[in-house]
């Protein structure tokens, strides 16, 4: 977690910030402000009115008494009514613009590099975009305006107040500078507390969404204890800073609550003395005693916005992280014409990367795959035909050698922009909480029936979705809870299927299955017009006899192979898996 130095530069950039994320609704917030500003100027005169309705009361004015009782209620009921229009127009903003500042963050995230994004953790990431955008748009909506309307508040009650008696007013402002200073001290801490709550929060929130995702590990590694060790360890962290936070913001508000009790009793027994010497009327000590609050009342609710402001500035500093976060570079210029290419192959030519700065993972690599070809990758666990995958889509970046798409002589280098031309089965089960239909349209929102119909047909999915009561407009859970592995990853091959891309990459997509609907599937995979052109990460021998050539990958080099090769320990080995004694094997005749 980054904290940054708190300066002055830190605060306008943050300024600058809520400015540009609010800047359409920007109209709004000042209207709201002027709501506020009205009720406060509303709430000033009232203290004037109840002046005035008081003194004709006791000198016996009834008619001039009861016009103020009538503007005194007639005020007091409009300050409602702009309380409930403040209130309607406040929780309609504040969802308008936390709304947009979700997508705003979210775009930012589609954009930034993925290893840069893979660094920061899912948890980490929810918070962020859940606390400190309410935390923001609450500084937006709510703290901004106040702070405006309680300026315009104070600066009338103390104006009014020096027309009465000007030596009370001054009495009265004085106290109240005291108290913003105070906490605009405490509250430099606060933020910096602040900081350390939101970190707290995003480690603890982190790793109760690990557990929930891993409830099955848990379970079975009966892992239950341990990890509620844990979760107390994160939440007594999170409880230490929130206590911390706590007891100054206690001493900041006793500081604050006492300056405007002494302004109080000051009011108060100025007023007794005057009264006592005839020097003022019973209606201007009313008056004398809500102005007083009207001033010490600003400079309390001020004091204690500050450390408020200042938690919103750190949210906004939380959430700017997540704006630098390193950009995707974009496609090299005229690279991509915009047109779909119907049929493309792809190349790596003498590739070099590595994760890490001392260590390769692939080290002069190079593979072709022509269009309309099915290859096979294949290789031990941690070899790195993954990260072949992601080099492809353009997810990590080769240190050198050239990944490009390729149709006639017109070569494309990957990018970001080239994804149009993949589609990408990861290994593991992929799909979101909602209807299988709607995990269809992820591959494409224009797919009709028919694209439906032939892409979950080729994937084997047919039969079991028609056999759902809702058939396509099933719901699955969380993950394709309420669906055997086999047929998540069925349906992940049918999105794949129905997206119109010429390139097909398949991550053990097929690891699930039996041998059986596994070949169906391949066999459907060739009479897909136009042909795709698919390369399959693999650890099943039964796959290879399905390719057109395979690939090896060791030690950071590719090595190509004719299916034949592969003829004799396909037979020999009953499974159809490889597994570990195999691959030694194989890599020993090869």
């Amino acid at each position: 977690m980054i904290h940054k130095r708190i300066s002055k530069d830190s605060y306008i950039r943050s300024f600058k910030w809520l400015l540009d994320c609010s800047k359409p609704y920007l109209w709004i917030v000042i209207a709201l402000s002027a709501i506020s500003v009205l009720s406060a100027v509303a709430g000033v005169g009232s203290a004037v009115l109840s002046k005035e309705m008081v003194d004709n009361a006791i000198s016996g004015h009834s008619s001039r008494a009861v016009l103020f009782i009538v503007l005194f209620m007639s005020v007091h009921l409009l300050i409602l009514g702009l309380g409930a229009l403040a209130t309607k127009v406040s929780v309609e903003l504040n969802e308008k613009l936390r709304y947009r500042i979700e997508q705003s963050i979210l775009k930012q995230l589609y954009k930034s590099d993925w290893m840069a994004y893979s660094q920061i953790h899912s948890g980490d990431v929810v918070t962020r975009l859940t606390d400190d955008v309410t935390r923001i748009t609450s500084l937006l909506v709510y703290t901004i305006p106040n702070v405006i309307a309680l300026g315009f508040r104070l600066v009338c009650a103390f104006a009014i107040l020096c027309y009465y008696d000007a030596v009370l007013a001054l009495a009265a402002f004085a106290i109240g500078p005291l108290s913003i200073v105070i906490s605009f001290l405490l509250g430099q801490k606060l933020k910096s507390l602040q900081h350390e709550v939101q970190t707290a929060e995003s480690r603890h929130r982190s790793y109760i969404t690990e557990l929930v995702q891993h409830m099955l590990i848990i379970k079975t590694f009966q892992y239950e204890q341990s990890s509620m060790e844990r979760v107390r360890e994160r939440q007594d962290e999170k409880y230490r800073w929130v206590v911390r936070r706590n007891k100054l913001g206690i001493v900041a508000n006793m500081i604050m609550s006492g300056g405007y009790w002494l302004g109080y009793v000051v009011a108060f027994v100025y007023g007794v003395f005057k009264l006592r010497g005839n020097a003022t009327t019973f209606g201007t000590f009313t008056a004398f005693l809500q102005l007083v609050g009207q001033i010490q009342q600003p400079f309390t609710d001020l004091a204690r916005s500050v450390p408020q402001i200042l938690s919103g500035f750190a949210s906004v500093e939380r959430l700017s992280e997540l704006e630098t976060l390193e950009s995707e570079l974009p496609a090299v210029s005229g690279a991509v014409n915009g047109s779909n290419l119907i049929e493309a192959g792809i190349a790596l030519e003498d590739v070099v990367f590595g994760y890490q700065a001392e260590a390769n993972v692939l080290s002069g690599a190079s593979l072709r795959v022509e269009p309309g070809e099915i290859v096979a990758l294949i290789g031990s666990s941690g070899e790195g035909k993954t990260t072949v995958m992601r080099l492809l889509l353009s997810l990590v970046k080769a240190r050198s050698g050239s990944i490009y798409v390729y149709h006639n002589h017109e070569r494309i280098p990957v990018s970001s922009e080239t994804r149009r031309y993949f589609a990408y089965v990861p290994q593991g089960n992929t799909l979101f909480s909602g209807t299988i239909l709607d995990n269809l349209k992820i591959g494409s929102l224009h797919a009709d029936a028919d694209d439906l119909e032939r892409a979950v047909r080729a994937a084997c999915a047919w039969d079991f979705i028609n056999e759902l009561p809702d058939k396509l407009h099933s719901v699955v859970g969380e993950g394709g809870a309420g669906l055997s592995e086999g047929q998540a990853q069925r349906l992940c091959l049918a999105r794949a299927f129905i997206r119109p891309s010429p390139i097909l990459l398949l991550d053990e997509a097929t690891s699930a299955l039996d041998m059986e609907t596994e070949k169906a599937i391949f066999e459907n995979l060739r009479k897909i017009y136009p042909r795709k052109t698919c390369l399959i990460v693999t650890h099943r021998l039964s796959v290879l006899p399905l390719c057109d050539r395979v690939y090896r990958l060791e030690n950071g080099k590719l090595y190509e192979h004719d299916t034949a090769e592969f003829s004799n320990i396909i037979t020999k080995e009953k499974t159809g898996r490889v597994i570990e004694g195999a691959m030694r094997r194989k890599n020993q005749r090869i």
